[in-house]
């Protein structure tokens, strides 16, 4: 009898905990630029919703992107009897692994047709960059230059606009954007090009703001 009465207490437990649907999982494409190369990438990101109450709850997320940068250039001329006529490419490849927190806050009644949230919180990203090092260009053809790569860990503040647009009671589609902010220290990254007899060119940058735009699928029980 204790045993019946404890099922039948648990399935109760459960009916209330479903019908509460404070939870929700959102799957979807990643969209938004890197960092050093300002390439256009491509991912994914993945969250987990936890309503705490009224109007209030808190996600958890993760998520990749990855984007890829090709530079051109071709050199033309003469000297004496000696004409050239050459191109070249660099190709470099970008992106970053992210973790992040947030508080959001709905502007609309529960569960409508459309749930509009505004929140922000705390990004925690590794960015990393496969780029061509010390490179030398003489008329066109690469004589010099090797493969590196860097990584560069940041700590981030963010700001979000999230909406859902109900399909279903339990599922629905999810836009979002993403907006991110470094809040620690970094050193600038140089990138040195030098094109013989010419001189050099000289690209500076660091991770500092990052856009992204989600569109995903999500489902809420």
């Amino acid at each position: 009898m204790k045993n019946i009465c404890f099922l039948i207490f648990l399935f109760l437990s459960l009916q209330s905990f479903s019908q509460t649907e404070k939870h929700s999982l959102k799957v979807g494409f990643l969209t938004g630029g890197t960092t050093h190369l300002g390439a256009s990438g491509l991912g994914y990101h993945a969250q987990y919703d936890y309503h705490i109450f009224d109007k209030y709850s808190v996600s958890f997320s993760f998520g990749q992107l990855h984007g890829k940068d090709t530079r051109q250039g071709r050199s033309r001329g003469n000297t004496g009897t000696i004409s050239w006529d050459n191109s070249y490419e660099l190709h470099s490849t970008e992106g970053y692994n992210f973790v992040e927190i947030t508080g959001l806050y709905s502007y609309t009644e529960r569960w409508r047709m459309i749930d509009l949230k505004v929140g922000g919180g705390i990004t925690f990203l590794s960015n990393w960059l496969n780029y061509d090092k010390d490179v030398d260009i003489l008329r066109g053809v690469i004589v010099a230059g090797e493969k590196a790569r860097r990584r560069d860990n940041v700590s981030m503040i963010h700001v979000v606009l999230d909406n859902d647009f109900k399909l279903t009671d339990q599922l629905f589609i999810n836009w979002k954007f993403i907006f991110r902010k470094a809040i620690n220290d970094q050193e600038p990254f140089e990138i040195v090009t030098t094109y013989g007899g010419t001189g050099t060119i000289t690209s500076t940058s660091e991770v500092d703001i990052l856009g992204a735009m989600v569109i995903g699928l999500g489902y809420r029980f």
